[in-house]
């Protein structure tokens, strides 16, 4: 920030606005004990300074000369990623109707946007004041704000006033292209858009969140293997997670130990590592299972000492915990990172199966139905979070709710072993055993054998409940059409 403003002066709240997203620790510090430890770095002495001068009253200026060097570029082999996590800028929203009370409502939800994305710690959000340093409402210059500020995707948001109704309109666009990404609105009653500020904030961004990772899931899939940076092979071990087969589970878990290798104190590698590793032994894996949980739970262990306030870790913890038979010890951990990430439906889901292995189901229905609702734009997420609510409703007992919510579980992943293991047992309930015998049938096929998914099931499934009688009813419709569990 210095060097691209040499001879400026900055002052400590734009610095602070401007880091604040790209550091954490940054709002826990005094600005002047990070430039003390920049200073300490360059060796400049503060009282005859030959870098950094204080302007008092006002926030400091980089004065050294500053040469702009010519950038190596090498040879035309392949692409290379950034190595950074890519960055986004959020620009003021835009009031697009007389009524000025919409000046402060636009300000209010810009706002809410950059502090909901920066919370869930997947992009570099750009802080608030370099944002508004290119002006506010229709005063914004939008050309130069996304020529200046560098970022890889620029959000931009407007509000229009219709009759009893506010338009809010999102669009999301490639900076460097200036490709637009996704545009969609969001239509709310006047009085609950002055009211309900947040709510329609957490639905913004549990639409546009998924519209991100999709941006940088097509811009990975273009680049060759040996180019790719720790965020872009990051991203290809969540491609191949995401497939759900084990041919690609195996992939992420070999991509994840590529990045711990380039990495070892990348967090969300350690996460990825232990959901992808506890995800192949309970879809029949090869391995001892007690070993490869273990190697999951300590994985996650890892992934939450070094970053113990990301979601994404924490919620990797979580489920680590909950499927392996620890679901009371999971649900602390869960509960923590919906508090960091309220939008977060996977956390949600996998707090809902907490839930479930301990035998609560009015809550659990309750967090599986808000993990469906969090996750509506998200067809991977979807298929989790309508799984997580099948399994609540099943031991609520009401299985025609269960049946309801598997089949939209898979409608959108179709092989899903489990997802189908549960729908043969609900219809086994149901007393239609061709139709259960049908869809385990069709679960056996990644396993090879119905020996082998029952073993699985037994051994990995079975003990997560902490009563009995609730893993009973997860076999009693398969026993009663007929099949061995």
């Amino acid at each position: 920030m210095f060097l691209r403003a040499a001879g400026r002066t900055l002052s400590r709240d734009f610095l602070l606005d401007s880091l604040g997203e790209a550091n954490k620790d940054v709002y826990d510090r005094a600005i002047d004990t990070l430039v003390s430890r920049l200073r300490q770095k360059l060796n400049d002495d503060a009282r005859r300074p030959q870098f950094i001068v204080t302007r008092h009253g006002s926030g400091y200026s980089f004065v050294a000369p500053v040469k702009a060097l010519t950038m190596v570029v090498a040879p035309a082999s392949g692409p290379t990623a950034d190595v950074e996590r890519p960055t986004i800028a959020v620009l003021p929203f835009r009031n697009l109707s007389d009524d000025q009370q919409f000046d402060h409502v636009a300000a209010g939800l810009t706002d809410e946007v950059i502090v909901a994305l920066a919370r869930s710690q997947v992009f570099i959000v750009v802080g608030r004041s370099a944002a508004y340093a290119y002006g506010v409402g229709a005063a914004t210059d939008f050309d130069r704000a996304q020529r200046d500020l560098a970022t890889r995707y620029v959000v931009e948001g407007s509000l229009r006033k219709l009759r009893d109704t506010v338009r809010v309109t999102i669009r999301l666009s490639e900076r460097d292209t200036g490709r637009h990404l996704w545009a969609e609105n969001f239509d709310r009653p006047l009085q609950q858009l002055l009211t309900v500020q947040e709510e329609v904030t957490n639905t913004i961004i549990s639409t546009l969140q998924p519209r991100l990772n999709r941006a940088e899931v097509a811009r990975v899939q273009g680049i060759a293997p040996e180019h790719l940076d720790t965020w872009s092979l990051f991203v290809r071990g969540m491609i191949a997670f995401y497939s759900m087969r084990r041919s690609g589970l195996q992939e992420a878990i070999d991509l994840a130990r590529q990045v711990i290798a380039r990495k070892p104190d990348y967090a969300n590698a350690h996460a990825l590592l232990s959901v992808a590793v506890r995800t192949l032994v309970a879809n029949g894996g090869n391995g001892d299972p007690a070993e490869l949980n273990a190697q999951s739970l300590a994985a996650g262990h890892r992934a939450v000492e070094l970053d113990p306030d990301h979601t994404y870790t924490i919620s990797a913890l979580g489920a680590a915990l909950a499927f392996t038979g620890r679901a009371r010890d999971a649900i602390p951990s869960l509960e923590r990172a919906i508090q960091l990430d309220p939008t977060h439906g996977p956390a949600a889901a996998t707090l809902a199966l907490a839930l479930v292995y301990r035998g609560q189901a009015e809550p659990a229905v309750s967090h599986a139905k808000h993990a469906v609702e969090l996750s509506h734009n998200d067809p991977v997420a979807g298929h989790y979070s309508w799984f997580a609510l099948a399994n609540a409703e099943l031991l609520r007992g009401r299985t025609d709710a269960a049946e309801t919510a598997v089949r939209r579980a898979l409608s959108l992943n179709p092989g899903y072993a489990w997802s189908l293991v549960l729908l043969a047992n609900v219809l086994g309930l149901q007393g239609d055993k061709a139709g259960a015998h049908a869809a385990f049938t069709s679960a056996t096929q990644p396993f090879g054998s119905a020996q082998r998914l029952v073993e699985v099931y037994r051994a990995l499934h079975l003990p997560r409940f902490e009563h009995s009688e609730d893993a009973a009813r997860m076999t009693a419709g398969l026993r009663a059409a007929g099949l061995e569990i």
